[in-house]
């Protein structure tokens, strides 16, 4: 009965072009082998190019001879490494906070924060477009979740107006949208969130790293720093490591290592890996207006290249970078057709993003050359022509 159902569900995701498969893959910076193609990843989240950076490297490896491979248990069970509080320190001190708290992935940190917050009485607003992460995390709340249109500080507002004031309200939205690349409408959303007397949470997946001036996040950005009551951020994308966490004031760090259970029941981050993280946050404190600014650079040679041959609407502002297909099966067909060009991209499809509106999704890092750059829009223009 088993082995019947779950065949039937991978034939219906290959008839509808929803079928996955994970690629074999040597190498992590800007050239990488795919099934043993050499190709030019425009799919990787390193967006600073610190993953193969070699003080990163040197650091993971001197905590690796020092402490071993793992932590063995988690951080209630058998405490915390140095490297781990070190790590802490220095994200507290790359996002404006007197603390933070690292778990494993960025995954567990939504879902740590989200279930740990509220309860049942409390109510939940959360953006469309917000990742499955937080998604997961609001349905396994016990508050009651109120979606709000993309973006859409007044659509938030008339819905913070139909909940109950005496009753917690966390709105939770993301810095930079994984998906589409839209930067947080942050100063509407504040000032909804001050009026309702309510409780702002922002996912700086993306968002960490990527803006300018110096890649703090969304609220240095808008040169609000402060106005985020829960922060979130991971470590496996423009720090090149591996992670996630939670920043904000010792109040909420305690609260989460008390009640929020991911961080609770696993294994805490390894040593070379949080200090692999440390090293990259370090070098983002020290450099990271030099570092954003190439980032930024490479930003707008691709995007003026997509603008031109009309693959894109208006200039991107972040790595992130969606080119609109629509229909599924066609959106993989053009993901194979650059491949055999040399370059590797990532296919959205359904339920990443709606039905009908799947798109490739471009991501820009540090590492690209500006014959990199040049070149994608040319391929993906010639591709979406051979493909109609």
């Amino acid at each position: 009965m088993l082995e019947a159902r779950l065949l039937s569900m991978l034939e219906a995701a290959k008839e509808e072009g929803l079928l996955r498969r994970v690629l074999a893959v040597e190498g992590r910076g800007r050239l990488i082998r795919v099934d043993g193609r050499e190709v030019v990843n425009f799919a990787s989240n390193d967006y600073l190019g610190l993953a193969s950076d070699e003080r990163v490297i040197k650091a993971m490896r001197e905590a690796a001879i020092e402490e071993g491979a793992s932590s063995t248990a988690s951080r209630l069970i058998c405490g915390d490494s140095a490297q781990l509080r070190s790590l802490e320190e220095s994200l507290a001190a790359l996002k404006h906070r007197p603390a933070a708290l690292v778990f494993p992935s960025g995954y567990h940190a939504n879902i740590a924060a989200i279930t740990s917050l509220t309860r049942q009485g409390d109510f939940i607003l959360s953006d469309q477009d917000n990742h499955a992460s937080i998604i997961d995390a609001c349905r396994l709340s016990r508050a009651t979740t109120l979606i709000f249109r993309h973006n859409d500080a007044h659509h938030l507002d008339q819905l913070l107006s139909q909940t109950d004031s005496g009753s917690l309200r966390l709105v939770v939205t993301e810095g930079v949208f994984s998906t589409s690349g839209d930067i947080c409408a942050l100063e509407d959303i504040v000032a909804v969130v001050r009026r309702h007397n309510a409780v702002l949470m922002v996912d700086e997946a993306h968002s960490t790293g990527t803006l300018p001036p110096r890649g703090r996040g969304i609220e240095e950005f808008y040169n609000l720093v402060g106005c985020v009551d829960v922060g979130m951020g991971t470590l496996g994308k423009a720090l090149g490591a591996h992670g996630g966490f939670i920043c904000g004031s010792p109040a909420l760090v305690n609260t989460l290592i008390n009640y929020g259970r991911p961080g609770i029941y696993s294994t805490a981050l390894p040593p070379p890996i949080a200090a692999a993280a440390a090293e990259a946050a370090n070098l983002l404190l020290r450099n990271g207006e030099t570092i954003v600014a190439k980032l930024q650079n490479n930003i707008k040679l691709l995007s003026a290249g997509l603008l031109e041959r009309g693959l894109i609407k208006e200039e991107a502002r972040t790595p992130i970078i969606p080119v609109e297909v629509g229909e599924e099966r066609r959106t993989v067909a053009v993901r194979e057709a650059l491949f055999e060009r040399g370059f590797l991209v990532a296919a959205l499809r359904y339920p990443t993003v709606p039905r009908g509106a799947a798109c490739l999704r471009i991501s820009v890092s540090c590492l690209h050359t500006e014959q990199d750059l040049a070149e994608l829009p040319i391929a993906i223009a010639k591709t979406l022509e051979e493909t109609k």
